[in-house]
């Protein structure tokens, strides 16, 4: 990596070719689990966050295949925004309990 001191910009040359894009994803999610699809030509999600959206406090929960759901986090009336750190490679239903969330992360 290059440095310029008087813009702090930095550049790096080790940047594969063939790298994809993130794009920004986001979805609202409720009591009704919702659908994502993701591996193969739909990519990995990196799940960042979650905000609440209605109600006073929210849990998120994450489901894959025929198992059990996972809770991933909560956000509440003090602390709205919940920072996550979860890389998503397969389907998952992701749902919340108490309220609505508006998730957000990178595809």
């Amino acid at each position: 990596c290059s440095s310029e001191t008087s813009s702090q910009t930095h550049v790096c040359s080790s940047v594969p070719l063939r790298a994809m894009p993130k794009r920004p994803w986001s979805l609202t999610v409720g009591e009704e689990p919702k659908e994502v699809l993701l591996g193969g030509q739909h990519g990995t999600l990196e799940l960042r966050g979650c905000c609440l959206a209605t109600g006073e406090n929210a849990s998120l929960y994450c489901a894959a295949g025929e198992g059990p759901r996972f809770a991933l986090g909560r956000a509440a009336g003090l602390r709205p925004h919940c920072v996550l750190g979860f890389s998503l490679r397969e389907a998952v239903r992701l749902s919340s309990a108490g309220g609505t969330l508006l998730l957000t992360g990178v595809l």
